[in-house]
């Protein structure tokens, strides 16, 4: 038996232009206004987790460098950054042990 979750109203205010195109996509689709808008929101709410689970990924990053004094120096990332993607790429860089 697959559980059903309750659907709750909600009321989106969009622009002209927004909204012509949202029923465009939704004719060009062959879905709903609400299936396209409750995807959107959807995708968006994933997004934002997954950057709120980088912020604080950094944030952890941050205080380990803070506290340890561990780090790569600028020029040494600028360097491996000027040759990402090229043949003369040097290897991944790995976590410093201290």
């Amino acid at each position: 038996m697959q559980k059903q979750s309750k659907e709750i109203p909600s009321t989106v205010r969009l622009g002209i232009e927004l909204d012509t195109r949202v029923d465009e996509l939704c004719e060009e689709m062959d879905i709903t206004k609400s299936a396209f808008i409750r995807n959107a929101v959807r995708h968006f709410v994933a997004r934002q987790s997954h950057i709120d689970t980088l912020i604080q990924s950094a944030r952890v990053a941050e205080a380990d460098f803070q506290r340890t004094g561990l780090g790569v120096p600028w020029e040494e990332v600028k360097s491996w950054l000027n040759n990402w993607g090229t043949p003369g790429q040097p290897p991944l860089a790995r976590k410093m042990q201290g």
